[in-house]
């Protein structure tokens, strides 16, 4: 298996492309505007039914930010784990799967290159608005690595 992370020329993911909201009042308007924009409850149905999302499932959300996917996925599977390269919106999220009483999520800062798997599978792997901030070569080595963390892969 390629070894991604000992690579001097690796790609530096946590370098932020669009808008890098640096403090969690920052993240808190974002939330609360995004909300208003999407219908939650009709994307967690259809990623839920997308993926054949079963309640003995763990999934990893690749890109979660304020975790409102993550979230709602955790109610009806095993375990989610939300990765995020910003660490104000996984401060936020954490926060907000605490309230909500969730504490079948992890939060980890890491992104599609720097997540570190452990050796450990996913049922389903999730990323909505995500893979158009790596570079073109990056976007194949993330989608590879996606793929190497899937349970039932071919190898």
């Amino acid at each position: 298996m390629f070894d991604y992370e000992s690579k001097a020329w690796h790609y530096d993911e946590f370098t932020q492309i669009g808008v890098d909201f640096e403090t969690l009042e920052e993240v808190e308007q974002y939330d609360e505007g995004i909300g208003k924009g999407i219908n939650i409850f009709d994307d967690v149905q259809e990623t839920a039914n997308a993926v054949e999302l079963k309640q003995t499932d763990t999934i990893l959300e690749v890109g979660t930010a304020t975790g409102e996917l993550a979230i709602e996925l955790s109610k009806m599977c095993e375990k989610v784990i939300a990765i995020d390269i910003s660490e104000p919106m996984l401060i936020h999220a954490r926060k907000k799967a605490q309230k909500r009483g969730q504490d079948n999520v992890e939060f980890i800062t890491a992104g599609f290159l720097t997540y570190h798997n452990n050796g450990q599978l996913f049922d389903s792997i999730i990323s909505k608005m995500t893979l158009h901030h790596l570079p073109e070569l990056w976007k194949m080595i993330a989608i590879k690595r996606i793929y190497d963390m899937l349970k039932g892969n071919v190898k």
